[in-house]
Parts: C-alpha cells; structure tokens; sequence
C-alpha cells in the first residue's frame, strides 16, 4: 500500500465547512425553486399532470411552502437530516415531472440529480458548521 499524499494538509480543519456549503447551496435552490412556483403559479395550475390532473392553486402553494420550509432548514441547519430526507423525496418527484416533459422545475434533470445527491449526503454527514443541530 503506498503512502497517502494531500497537498495542503493544513486545511482539513476546515472540513466541516465543507458540509455547511453543500447545505447553503441545497437550501438556495430549494427558496428558489419556492419562489418559481409562485411566480408560475397560473402557469402550473394549467398544466396536465398525469394522475392528479390540472392542479388546484391551494397544491402548488402547498408545494411552494413546503420548498420554502425545506429551504429555510437547511439554510439555518435545523433538523437537517429530515429536511434533507424531505427535499430528497420532494427532487425525485421533480425528477419524474421533468421526465415526463411538465414544465415545473426551472432545474435541468442533471440539476435535480445533483441536489438529490447532496440531500442524500447531508443525510449521512449531519449538517457540518454553523448549524443548531447537536448530537444526543
């Protein structure tokens, strides 16, 4: 087994800082993808979506408050594991949409896939610095 080499050593106190960006990243598309579904609101309402229809305006406020919500936890690091479980279930549901060719997300597929990621690693590595999660 070779030897293990970093070019900068020195920075891997800065690590959790890592985490932190990924959630701030994550928690700003999710305000923006909020702040879409507003902005779209008329527009999304007269789309067909394959089981549900033309959805009511009450669904896509819904949508977009619950965008919102997932935004805000992850922006302020609280209970980042169930807002990142919840975003990641909220961009598989894009995922499909975009799919199917419905004009709701303003995220390419790659994009969302991306996200999901992220909201998937932020599950298992916690929600790094600057965040009110504590351990137990």
């Amino acid at each position: 087994m070779g030897h293990v080499f970093a070019v900068f050593p020195e920075l891997f106190f800065l690590s959790p800082l890592a985490v932190t960006l990924l959630r701030i990243a994550c928690a700003y598309a999710f305000l923006y993808l909020a702040s879409r579904l507003v902005q779209n609101r008329r527009e999304i309402a007269r789309t067909r979506f394959p089981i549900v229809g033309h959805p009511p305006l009450w669904m896509i406020w819904i949508a977009a408050a619950a965008s919102l919500l997932i935004g805000v936890m992850l922006a302020i690091g609280l209970y980042t594991q169930v807002a990142a479980i919840l975003g990641a279930l909220f961009l598989l549901k894009h995922m499909l949409w975009s799919r199917w060719g419905l004009p709701i997300t303003p995220f390419s597929r790659g994009t969302l896939a991306l996200l999901l990621v992220i909201c998937v690693s932020l599950v298992i590595t916690g929600a790094g610095a600057f965040a009110f999660d504590l351990p137990f």
